[in-house]
C-alpha cells in the first residue's frame, strides 16, 4: 500500500508541474513569435493578461485541490471507521465461529478459526490492513493533484468547443411597432490573439451568420497583445457578414483593445465592416432604433479620463454630455458598453432601454448550474445572461474567449440572439 502510494504521489507531482510549465511555455512562446509584443523578454511581464494567468493559477490551485482533498477525506474517514470496525468484529467472540463443519468447543484451547482453516498468524493479520496517517495524507494529496489536472483539462476543453447560441427574447412595454421581433446579435470578448486565431474568428462569424439577425452588434476586446490583428477580421466579416445584415453591424472597444493602441484597432475593423461607436450617438436608418457607444472608461493609462467620465458615486455622467443630443425623438434607445457599470443610471436618468454589455466572460468560473455564483461578482452586480430592473433591461454575454488562461468552469463560450418583443 505505501509503496502504490508513493508511486501515484509521484507521478501527480510530475503531471501537474508538467501542465504549469507547458502552459507558461505556450504563453512565451505565442508572446514571442509573430512579433506579438515590443521591449526586452522581461516586458511580458507587465502585461495586464500575463498577470491575470498568474491569479488564475492561483485560483485553480487551492480551489481544486480542496475540493478534492476534501472528498478523498471524506471517504479516508469512513474507510478507517470501517477497518476498526472489522478489526473490533475480530476481536470479539461472535467473530469467532464453527469451521469447516467442526464445532468450536471441540478446536484446541490454542487454535483460532483462522487456524482451522489452514491459515497462519500472519495471513490472518493481512486480511485487512488498516492505513496509515502517511499513506492517507498522501493518498487525499495525490487526489488533489489528480483533481487540479482534471479541472484543468476540463476547462481548457469547456473553452475550446464551438459557441453556443443564448437566445434571449425580452418584452419591451412601450416598444415602437416596427421593432417588434427585431434580433441583435451580441459578439463580446473575442481577444483575438494569444489564444483565439482566424479559424475561431471564422467559426464565431458563420455561426453567427447562421441566425440572420437585423443588427450585429460587438461590445469589446475584440483583440490581444497586437492591434495589427484586428486585420484578420475582414476576410470572416467579407464571408460571412458584411452586406448580409439589413440593419449594420456595429461595436465599441474594450479594456484590452485600449491596452494597445485604439486609434489602429479602430481603424482596422472599421475597414472590415464594422461601425465603431466612440463616444457616439447615431440614430440606424429606416427603424426607430438609436445607438450609444462607449469607449471603455477604465483601460489603461486613463485614469484621468474615467475621473472626468464617473461621479463621485461610480455612475458614469450624463451620456449626452459625451456623445451629444439624441436628434431624433421616439426611438428605442440601445447602450453599448464593455463593461456592465452605471445600469441604474442609464436606466433612470438617460432612458436607454437595453444596456449591453460584456468584459465578464460570464465569471469565467462558476458554479455549473448557478452562473450568479461567480468569480465576476467580487467586481459587479451584472455578470451573466439578461437583468429586467428600473423598467430596462441589460444583458451581459459570456463571450467567447477566456481572460489569462484559455480556461472555463461553468459558463460556456457563447454568441447571445437578442430578440426584442413588445409587451
Amino acid at each position: 500500500m505505501r509503496r502504490s502510494s508513493n508511486v501515484l504521489y509521484k507521478r501527480a507531482v510530475h503531471l501537474v508541474f508538467a501542465l504549469f510549465n507547458l502552459l507558461w511555455f505556450l504563453t512565451v512562446y505565442f508572446i514571442f513569435t509573430g512579433d506579438l509584443m515590443s521591449g526586452n523578454a522581461f516586458t511580458f511581464l507587465g502585461r495586464p493578461a500575463i498577470a491575470w494567468q498568474m491569479v488564475h493559477l492561483l485560483i485553480i490551485v487551492p480551489f481544486s485541490a480542496a475540493a478534492y482533498f476534501l472528498f478523498y477525506a471524506a471517504k479516508g474517514v469512513f474507510y478507517l471507521a470501517k477497518s476498526d470496525k472489522r478489526k473490533n468484529e475480530a476481536k470479539s467472540p461472535k467473530a469467532v465461529g464453527a469451521s469447516d463443519g467442526v464445532p468450536e468447543t471441540l478446536l484446541p484451547a490454542t487454535e483460532t478459526a483462522a487456524e482451522s482453516r489452514g491459515e497462519s498468524k500472519a495471513e490472518s493479520k493481512a486480511e485487512a490492513p488498516a492505513m496509515t496517517r502517511r499513506d492517507f495524507v498522501k493518498t487525499a494529496a495525490s487526489a488533489g493533484l489528480f483533481g487540479i489536472v482534471a479541472l484543468s483539462t476540463y476547462g481548457v476543453l469547456r473553452q475550446s468547443v464551438s459557441p453556443g447560441i443564448q437566445r434571449v427574447r425580452i418584452p419591451v412595454v412601450g416598444l415602437p411597432r416596427g421593432l417588434d421581433g427585431f434580433t441583435v446579435a451580441h459578439v463580446t470578448d473575442i481577444h483575438l490573439g494569444l489564444w483565439s486565431n482566424q479559424r475561431e474568428l471564422s467559426r464565431a462569424m458563420f455561426r453567427t451568420a447562421e441566425q440572420k439577425p437585423d443588427m450585429v452588434i460587438f461590445t469589446g476586446d475584440m483583440v490581444d497583445h497586437n492591434p495589427e490583428l484586428a486585420a484578420e477580421y475582414k476576410k470572416p466579416m467579407d464571408d460571412f457578414l458584411t452586406g448580409k445584415v439589413p440593419h449594420g453591424i456595429y461595436g465599441v472597444l474594450g479594456n484590452h483593445d485600449h491596452f494597445l493602441d485604439p486609434g489602429r484597432i479602430t481603424e482596422l475593423l472599421e475597414a472590415s465592416g464594422i461601425r465603431m461607436l466612440r463616444e457616439e450617438r447615431i440614430n440606424v436608418d429606416g427603424i426607430p432604433l438609436s445607438l450609444t457607444g462607449l469607449d471603455d472608461q477604465g483601460f489603461h493609462r486613463s485614469w484621468l479620463r474615467r475621473r472626468k467620465m464617473v461621479n463621485e458615486n461610480g455612475n458614469l455622467l450624463d451620456f449626452s454630455e459625451v456623445t451629444g443630443p439624441l436628434e431624433r425623438e421616439g426611438d428605442f434607445k440601445i447602450l453599448l458598453n464593455h463593461r456592465p457599470e452605471g445600469f441604474r443610471q442609464a436606466a433612470v436618468e438617460n432612458g436607454f432601454g437595453l444596456y449591453l454589455a460584456g468584459h465578464t466572460h460570464g465569471g469565467q468560473y462558476s458554479v455549473p448550474g448557478f452562473p450568479e455564483i461567480n468569480l465576476a461578482n467580487m467586481v459587479y452586480k451584472y455578470t451573466s445572461g439578461l437583468y429586467s430592473d428600473f423598467g430596462s433591461h441589460i444583458h451581459v454575454s459570456g463571450g467567447l474567449a477566456a481572460v489569462g488562461i484559455p480556461f472555463r468552469f461553468g459558463p460556456w463560450p457563447e454568441i447571445s440572439v437578442i430578440t426584442l418583443a413588445r409587451a
